[in-house]
């Protein structure tokens, strides 16, 4: 991916989460750094219950991401379309893998590993600063969606006595969408 191409899926990253009196240039020259990571279609990324020691930046593809429920069944949580980040709450909390992640046709990311994560988060200056804003903002609108959903669920509107089946689908869906799946 040339300089040009990053600068745009930077600055729509930056529109995509309120940031629009942050300059592109700077979140593209620290995105720049990371490794570039391409995958065919259904090759997996992440599979749950791995180590989280990789977030990405989705530039061009798309990725499925699955959940299994309380019965073990694979459940397809979200298409993620791009300029997204995915993985990041695993390298920020040190936590596993919450979902399986498999490309859709093919895709390529930015690959960053939790060396260039910390030293991203320690990093002073305008790249630094952006990269912060991005996935401090990312993370509150997963809180804010994750918020809505239990809003949704708790509401006299919604069914009063739901199915295992449907409670199960409801839990799996509000987990993902904290976890930034949705």
């Amino acid at each position: 991916m040339n300089r040009d191409e990053l600068y745009l899926v930077a600055e729509a990253l930056l529109q995509q989460h309120g940031l629009d009196t942050v300059h592109a240039a700077d979140l593209a020259s620290a995105l720049s750094s990371a490794t570039l990571k391409r995958l065919v279609d259904d090759e997996v990324l992440c599979h749950e219950g791995d180590q989280g020691n990789f977030m990405w930046v989705l530039l061009k593809g798309k990725i499925r991401v699955f959940k299994r429920d309380y019965q073990g069944r694979e459940r397809k949580l979200a298409t993620m379309l791009p300029p997204t980040m995915l993985g990041h709450m695993a390298v920020v909390d040190g936590t596993r893998r919450s979902a399986t992640c498999r490309a859709v046709g093919e895709v390529l990311l930015v690959a960053v590993d939790r060396g260039r994560f910390d030293a991203m988060m320690r990093d002073t200056g305008p790249q630094g600063d952006v990269f912060r804003r991005v996935l401090i903002t990312s993370l509150w609108q997963q809180l804010a969606k994750g918020n809505q959903r239990i809003a949704d669920l708790m509401s006299p509107n919604h069914e009063e006595e739901p199915t295992a089946e449907q409670t199960s689908a409801a839990l799996v869906d509000a987990v993902a969408t904290f976890e930034g799946w949705r």
